[in-house]
């Protein structure tokens, strides 16, 4: 992140930012339940988590201690950051409150001039919804390492990773907000005099979309790292900002499966597929490696894999208490401690 977008995120690193936004979703959007906008008191979570897979974006994240973040155009929901203007006052509306008795002839020209003004409407927000998603970079972290559908959706469907992150001393934590749900995108209002322009646009204007969302996501329990880019930035994808301290690494239930069958497969000389042999062989010498020697030259990260239960949809986390056993991937250790299933393993496919 350079620092001209960092300055140009000091509005939403501030207390007048949440104040800001707190007061125009109470004021101007009555829908919102009240519940989701008192969120913007709560104070900054001490831990937050992130759901991935194991692959060389977390890989290069963790090497040079970043947070990768993305442009909202990029994510997996399409109405995420979702620009809504503000409809104008109907032209016939305004003419029936002044004159109730106006003729047809007025009438029709008061409707024809709604059609332009709907079609101007559309264009003028299409364009900005498009350019709005390219100003600003966020990252999605929640609040539970133990989320059920998290799990599937985001950790690579059970055989991914989540990091915990510690809060308390990252310069950024100020960039955090908590995701407002609600069931209607939220409309940003102009001033009559206002010109659509995507180049106008407010930093209010930017927090206001990129926060809320649909009340269908509200399993994730969601805050953001939002920071806005310089207007005159060359665009990128992706952004990076220094991360918060690691304290903490999940491993999905199917973790240890995925990586000993890749491990078992390349080791096997008889019956391999040349292409598949080499992506694995790849797979486990560029990610898995370096992910294990990572964490021996972290010790104080500690190392959780993700239990379920027979009897709840729940996920617990059990310590792992020597990872340099578990770590070296033999299926004998890894059965006798129970970190893989018997019956995963006839069936799980890599």
């Amino acid at each position: 992140m350079t620092k001209s977008e960092i300055q140009e995120s000091e509005y939403f690193f501030s207390p007048q930012a949440k104040g800001d936004l707190k007061s125009y979703l109470v004021n101007n959007d009555s829908k919102i339940n009240q519940s989701e906008v008192d969120k913007l008191d709560q104070k900054i979570p001490e831990k937050i988590y992130k759901y991935s897979g194991l692959n060389k974006y977390s890989l290069q994240n963790f090497a040079e201690s970043q947070l990768s973040l993305s442009l909202p155009i990029l994510f997996n929901d399409p109405y995420d950051s979702f620009f809504e203007m503000e409809h104008e006052e109907s032209a016939l509306a305004k003419l029936l409150t002044k004159n109730p008795k106006a003729s047809p002839e007025e009438q029709r020209q008061a409707k024809y001039s709604d059609l332009k003004q709907e079609q101007t409407h559309n264009d003028e927000q299409k364009e900005l919804r498009s350019e709005f998603r390219k100003r600003i970079y966020v990252d999605a972290f929640t609040l539970d390492p133990n989320n059920a559908l998290m799990w599937p959706h985001y950790g690579d469907t059970n055989a991914g990773i989540c990091v915990e992150y510690a809060t308390s001393q990252w310069k950024y934590r100020n960039s955090l907000y908590p995701v407002i749900y609600t069931d209607h995108p939220v409309a940003v209002k102009y001033a009559k005099t206002r010109v659509y322009d995507a180049h106008e646009v407010k930093h209010l204007d930017y927090l206001i979309e990129s926060t809320c969302k649909n009340n269908k996501w509200s399993y994730e329990q969601e805050w953001r790292s939002i920071v806005h880019t310089s207007d005159n930035a060359e665009q990128s994808p992706r952004s990076e900002l220094k991360s918060p301290n690691i304290t903490g690494i999940y491993l999905g239930p199917y973790f240890f499966v995925k990586w000993l069958l890749i491990a078992e497969y390349i080791q096997n000389k008889e019956n391999k597929a040349y292409a598949k042999y080499c992506r694995l062989l790849e797979n486990y010498c560029d990610i898995f490696n370096p992910f294990r020697s990572w964490l021996y030259r972290n010790p104080s990260i500690k190392i959780y894999l993700m239990t379920t239960s027979n009897s709840e949809y729940q996920y617990t986390p059990k310590a792992i208490q020597n990872p340099d056993d578990i770590l070296d991937i033999d299926r004998n250790s890894l059965l006798e401690a129970g970190l893989v299933d018997p019956e995963t393993l006839k069936y799980f496919e890599i």
